[in-house]
Parts: C-alpha cells; sequence; structure tokens
C-alpha cells in the first residue's frame, strides 16, 4: 500500500498533510484493508487549498486538481477542517453550514477514519 504525490514539485499543504495522516493510518492493518477495498476520487478544499484524493485500490494518489469527477466532496475553513482531523464531531460544524458536503456521503463517512490524527 502507497501514498503518492501527483507533481510533488506543485503540492500544496493539503496534499502534504493528507499523505502524511493517509500514510500513518495505513499501518493499521484494517484501515489498510478499507483503503485497499476502495475505488473513486475524493474532492477536498480546506480554505483556499483543494486537493483531490484517488482511491486505486493498493494505491492512494493526491492529487492538487479540484476539477478531477469525485465520488464525493468536502469543503471547509482550515480551522474547521484540522478540528476533525483531530477527533472533532463533524456533525455540528455541517448543521452550522460551516461544512460543505456533496456526492456519495456514506462512502465519505466509510473513509472518514482514514483522515483523522489517532
Amino acid at each position: 500500500m502507497e501514498v503518492v504525490l501527483e507533481k510533488p514539485e506543485s503540492m500544496n499543504l493539503l496534499g502534504l498533510i493528507l499523505k502524511m495522516i493517509i500514510e500513518r493510518n495505513l499501518k493499521q492493518g484494517m484501515m489498510a484493508d478499507l483503503v485497499a477495498n476502495t475505488r473513486g476520487n475524493l474532492r477536498l478544499g480546506a480554505g483556499q487549498m483543494k486537493a483531490t484524493l484517488k482511491f486505486e485500490g493498493e494505491r492512494v494518489v493526491v492529487a492538487r486538481d479540484w476539477l478531477i469527477p469525485a465520488r464525493a466532496k468536502v469543503a471547509a475553513s482550515l480551522d474547521t477542517f484540522l478540528a476533525i482531523g483531530l477527533g472533532k464531531n463533524p456533525v455540528i460544524p455541517f448543521l452550522l453550514g460551516k461544512i460543505s458536503l456533496g456526492g456519495n456521503l456514506l462512502w465519505l463517512l466509510k473513509l472518514m477514519p482514514v483522515f483523522q490524527v489517532k
């Protein structure tokens, strides 16, 4: 299982942080199995930074491109994104309109542990 940056020379901070968190979480057997059985793209936006995660089975590609068709998308301020990544409940920010969601939300919920810092 590998996490790679598409065009690392131009990757933004969001993409670098996501790569680091996902690599760390994939060391857990259950998390690696979850990602290995996942296909599709997830668009993430934190403030002005955008990234797309391409789940390709044994590989996750972090791209800076936000225009790639995706199964789901999440956009929030950087503060909100970081709080959720650190384990804060995402329901309250969503109800307050601080998070924009789209696409297949069940797929997104299944993947949420992959992005959280443990």
